[in-house]
């Protein structure tokens, strides 16, 4: 795949993608060293670094919020514990640990100040193939087509959010996956479900730069 190469997402929830290398590259080149590259284990620990990762992706994450998730770290901790760190969204669709999930999150929505793009942007760093992050952009896009993600919990609508995102990831995982083999040649190793994340929040954002990437 070169940069110059045509390439169009087409996703079953009503968005269209040009140009994904040039859009993942400028962001790449931009965002990842602060995020993405930073070394975190995979496992069901959640520390103050884990936290505060998540301001480096525009989380608005407070002070006051970052103290009240750290000191409900151990529910939390007990909830991450029942999903496997090597659990894939692209799994079939009953080996993905749904409830497990929908669990984790009704964790987090008993917390001052943990909202959902909060959550799933810790999240994310823990179970990198599972988990995507779903900030508003995200969140807004699928909403547009499941007006019903706007009156649940957080449990839910982190189920259901991910289950549309992954219908999304399934119908073109094989393109997504030949741009995640070339961000990683070129020193950008990221998940199929970060590539298509950063994708639909570039394409719902457009006054980003990375939008009019060339």
């Amino acid at each position: 795949m070169s940069t110059a190469e045509p390439l169009t997402l087409v996703l079953p929830s009503a968005l269209t993608i040009e140009r994904p290398l040039a859009k993942l590259l400028a962001f790449a080149r931009e965002e990842y060293e602060t995020y993405d590259a930073v070394v975190m284990p995979l496992e069901s620990t959640i520390t103050i670094h884990d936290i505060t990762l998540t301001m480096m992706v525009n989380s608005r994450l407070t002070a006051p919020g970052a103290r009240s998730i750290y000191r409900a770290r151990e529910r939390i901790e007990r909830g991450l514990a029942y999903i496997p760190a090597d659990v894939s969204l692209l799994n079939d669709h009953a080996a993905v640990p749904w409830d497990a999930i929908y669990a984790l999150f009704n964790e987090f929505e008993t917390i001052k100040g943990a909202k959902l793009a909060i959550a799933t942007k810790i999240l994310h760093r823990k179970r990198p193939h599972l988990i995507p992050m779903i900030d508003n952009k995200v969140f807004g896009h699928y909403a547009g087509g499941c007006p019903t993600l706007l009156t649940l919990k957080m449990g839910p609508v982190a189920v259901r959010s991910m289950e549309l995102f992954r219908d999304d990831l399934l119908a073109v995982r094989g393109r997504v996956e030949a741009l995640t083999f070339y961000l990683e040649e070129h020193g950008f190793p990221l998940t199929p479900v970060r590539v298509l994340e950063i994708l639909i929040w570039v394409e719902c954002n457009k006054q980003e730069p990375y939008y009019s990437a060339v």
